[in-house]
């Protein structure tokens, strides 16, 4: 089975790894290694995730706050967007671009 990416997960994916090579040398090096193993993952297991939409999966990345999300195609894996999940955005899966979920408001009493 094999692993394809759309293009804008593709791009999450290096801005990531620069992201956290910038944090600590070595570090975007592990992170890409997680992200790997985590499709590897999908790849022998491609029903062991939840969906999160319709026809979308989300697998966690291990030791960091990601998810890939996949679809199963005829030809292999699709990869549909490496996500930060620490963040308050979501790109749409349909491919619409990004959505901003809002922030909960905070009350201050008193």
């Amino acid at each position: 089975m094999n692993s394809i990416f759309h293009q804008e997960a593709e791009n999450e994916l290096n801005q990531a790894i620069d992201y956290y090579e910038d944090c600590s040398k070595g570090l975007g090096h592990d992170f890409a290694i997680e992200v790997y193993a985590t499709i590897e993952r999908i790849l022998h297991h491609p029903k062991a995730w939840s969906f999160i939409d319709e026809a979308i999966r989300r697998a966690l990345v291990k030791l960091f706050p990601y998810g890939v999300l996949y679809a199963e195609s005829d030809n292999g894996i699709f990869i549909v967007a490496i996500m930060n999940l620490a963040t308050n955005l979501r790109r749409d899966t349909t491919g619409q671009g990004l959505t901003v979920r809002p922030e909960p408001s905070r009350r201050a009493d008193g």
